[in-house]
């Protein structure tokens, strides 16, 4: 069999709620059925301060279609996520059933969080 092939991309919108934490997200592309960890991090300057939060979650890639996930991340220090711009870093990645190996991709955009 072909070794597996993933895909990750990142939707342009997300949110940044009241309390501080965004909200990102984004589809999984795989060419077999597999478990796949989504993780990376948040970034944002707001008045000043670069904001950080990572995030991980997992989702099960079906083959021929994007997988919808999505993460909540918090702000690792005392300033909240913000409206505006952000750079989200988002890696995929999973065993080859097959092959053995970890697959991995990785993708960074620039996000605009609104209000909820």
């Amino acid at each position: 069999p072909a070794a597996l092939q993933l895909g990750v991309d990142i939707a342009a919108d997300g949110t940044a709620d009241p309390k501080g934490s965004a909200t990102v997200h984004g589809t999984v592309t795989c060419t077999q059925p597999v478990d796949v960890s989504v993780a990376g991090e948040v970034t944002q300057v707001v008045k000043g301060a670069t904001v950080t939060g990572p995030y991980s979650t997992s989702v099960p890639c079906e083959p021929g279609r994007a997988v919808a996930w999505t993460a909540s991340p918090t702000p690792t220090g005392d300033t909240p996520f913000g409206r505006g711009g952000a750079t989200v870093r988002a890696q995929a990645f999973t065993q080859d059933p097959n092959y053995g190996g970890t697959v991995a991709v990785e993708r960074t955009a620039t996000v605009q969080l609104a209000r909820p």
